[in-house]
């Protein structure tokens, strides 16, 4: 699947300022040629290299926080809507509000996807980016 607009992936916030040039592209696949490059230019700064490597890792592993408090926030819109059409006693306003919920709703969801589609993305690029450097 290809979107239109390329979202860079960046690197981790933790990651040293001395480790930053050494940091993949990951909006790349890695060749043999990005792999000699980065052993070759962190040959003699070892914690660079470990750095790289440890925030790939952390990278590759599953990190839904972000997704589930997406979710919590949809959840919450859709209950207070829910409620608020039940409370209201003038049709006109339960109509009202019955279409801004479902208009809340529809961002949460596209947010909530695009989240999760960027996180499943930036996982997997670095889980292949850590396979070829190791």
């Amino acid at each position: 699947m290809t979107r239109d607009a390329v979202e860079t992936l960046g690197h981790p916030d933790g990651l040293p300022a001395s480790a930053v040039p050494f940091w993949p592209d990951l909006n790349r696949w890695p060749t043999p040629a990005d792999v000699r490059q980065f052993k070759r230019s962190t040959r003699r700064n070892p914690a660079a290299r470990l750095a790289v490597l440890n925030g790939l890792r952390s990278w590759s592993a599953i990190d839904l926080s972000s997704v589930w408090s997406w979710t919590g926030v949809f959840i919450t819109v859709a209950v207070a809507g829910i409620g608020g059409t039940i409370a209201a006693e003038v049709q006109w306003i339960q109509i009202v509000i019955g279409v801004a919920t479902v208009a809340f709703a529809f961002v949460f969801l596209v947010k909530l996807a695009s989240l999760s589609t960027t996180a499943d993305q930036r996982r997997r690029r670095a889980h292949l980016w850590l396979r070829a450097l190791e």
